[in-house]
Parts: structure tokens; C-alpha cells; sequence
């Protein structure tokens, strides 16, 4: 099974996305497709960038996905606006394992501005590495795909 991941940032983020993007290349073994801005490159907003990404995960083109920008909450305002999308903003690597076990986030956004190098690849780990449900007791896997089904529920009757 090919490893796939779609990833952006903002002009905020990029150096820290770039840190990443290696880390998922050389350590995780992804193909990373990047779609957000460039260093040097045109500009591209968080908008775009975040509307590509989700959009793509949407298709089926893609499982998970990784948005930066100077908070991470402009990234995840947008992409949480498609359907299907669970984006969740991180700040540390209890909020990284969790987004996983709790709420089977597929993207996870960060920001550029508030996290240093090392604690964002370390976050990244466990967003990766974390599957749903981990970690919690065979009584509370019923709640947590209970809790799954009714997101889709409120998603089916906001989105329209």
C-alpha cells in the first residue's frame, strides 16, 4: 500500500512545514504532495490551501493530511467546513495522540508561529502512528464509533 499524505502551509509556516515534509519523506516513507505555498514561490493563502487539501482527502485521494499556518486555526476553520473533514488544531503531543484516539481526526493543523521544530515532529509521529480507539478501554470503543456515526449525522443534516 502506497504512503500518501497531503500536506500545506501558509507564508507563516513554511519553514516549519518544510521540516516536516522531510521528516514524512525520510522517516515515514510518504509520498508527500505539497499544496500549499513554496518558499519563494507565488503567493497561496491558507484558504486555498486548506480548501485543496480537504477536498482532495474528500475524493478518497488521500487519508490523513497535515495544514500549517501562523496559528493553525485559519487551516482548521477551513478545511473543517467540507464534509467528512476532521480537522483538529494541535498544540502538544497529548492534543496529537488524542485527535487520533478520540476523534479519529484526519488532518491535523499546526502553527508555524507557536511550535518549535522538534515538538511538531514529535506530533507528528503520534498523528501518524496513533490509530483510532487506542489506549481506551474495550467498553468505550462502542461510544467513540457511536460518536463517529453522529458527527456524519450532524454533517448530513448542516451540510447542504
Amino acid at each position: 500500500m502506497e504512503k500518501k499524505i497531503i500536506l500545506g502551509a501558509d507564508r507563516l509556516a513554511i519553514p516549519l512545514k518544510d521540516v516536516l515534509k522531510k521528516r514524512l519523506e525520510e522517516v515515514h516513507g510518504f509520498q508527500v504532495t505539497d499544496v500549499g505555498m513554496q518558499k519563494d514561490g507565488d503567493f497561496v493563502s491558507y484558504i486555498d490551501t486548506a480548501c485543496k487539501a480537504a477536498q482532495a482527502i474528500q475524493r478518497g485521494e488521500f487519508d490523513r493530511g497535515l495544514l500549517l499556518c501562523g496559528t493553525g486555526a485559519g487551516m482548521t476553520l477551513v478545511s473543517n467546513k467540507f464534509k467528512g473533514i476532521r480537522a483538529v488544531l494541535c498544540h502538544n503531543t497529548f492534543e496529537a495522540r488524542m485527535c487520533r484516539t478520540i476523534n479519529n481526526a484526519n488532518i491535523m493543523c499546526l502553527g508555524g508561529n507557536v511550535l518549535t521544530a522538534p515538538i511538531a515532529e514529535e506530533m507528528l509521529d503520534l498523528f501518524l502512528e496513533t490509530p483510532f480507539k487506542e489506549g481506551f478501554p474495550a467498553d468505550r470503543h462502542a461510544f467513540l464509533e457511536f460518536a463517529q456515526e453522529e458527527i456524519g449525522r450532524i454533517e448530513d443534516r448542516n451540510f447542504k
